[in-house]
């Protein structure tokens, strides 16, 4: 949103075409741009795949506990920078809905 991070750099590569009437970020435009044109896509995910590991990492420096859980809904399909120490993939039914496979995932 306004202020964050990634706001500007997005607003000056896409345009404002990609804000809506009070200042915020159009998603349903962008997810569309993204989807019609790979190399937004990409140029996307390179600018804010490092912002939030880097956000997700300072969250678990601060946790109270030695185990942190993060729901990375598409770890598997991009070049999702963070490091694990551990992977649990849990598998729902709702997926499989959705149209995933395991053979998807796994690539």
């Amino acid at each position: 949103g306004i202020g964050m991070p990634a706001y500007q750099s997005i607003l000056d590569h896409f345009g404002i075409h990609c804000l809506l009437a009070n200042g915020e970020l159009d998603r349903l435009f962008l997810r569309n741009a993204i989807l019609a044109d790979s190399n937004k896509k990409h140029w996307l995910e390179q600018l804010l795949h490092p912002l939030i590991a880097h956000e997700l990492n300072r969250l678990a420096a601060g946790a109270l506990s030695s185990y942190v859980i993060l729901e990375v809904p598409l770890l598997f399909q991009t070049d999702f920078p963070p490091k694990f120490d551990l992977l649990l993939l849990i598998w729902e039914f709702a997926l499989a809905i959705f149209g995933y496979s395991f053979d998807r995932i796994l690539k």
